[in-house]
């Protein structure tokens, strides 16, 4: 498999992923999943941070992020 095509499908999955997880938040699922906040859902459910979230979508790629998380406009998803 030619290696940029890797690439692009692994940006292309992370965008995806991305757009879920901001779903998620702007609808504080979080509460629904009985947390009392963001950064408890995400660390209980993906081991990550929040901040470690937010700093994905910054590092994405700009066509990805215009692509998958349009209604944003250049906004993080994730800011508080």
């Amino acid at each position: 498999m030619n290696e940029q095509i890797i690439v692009d499908n692994f940006n292309r999955q992370m965008a995806l992923i991305l757009s879920k997880l901001a779903v998620l938040y702007r609808r504080q699922g979080w509460k629904a999943l009985n947390y009392s906040s963001w950064d408890e859902c995400v660390k209980a459910e993906f081991q990550m941070t929040a901040a470690e979230i937010e700093e994905l979508w910054q590092d994405m790629p700009e066509h990805w992020k215009k692509e998958n998380l349009a209604d944003c406009k250049g906004l993080s998803p994730f800011q508080h």
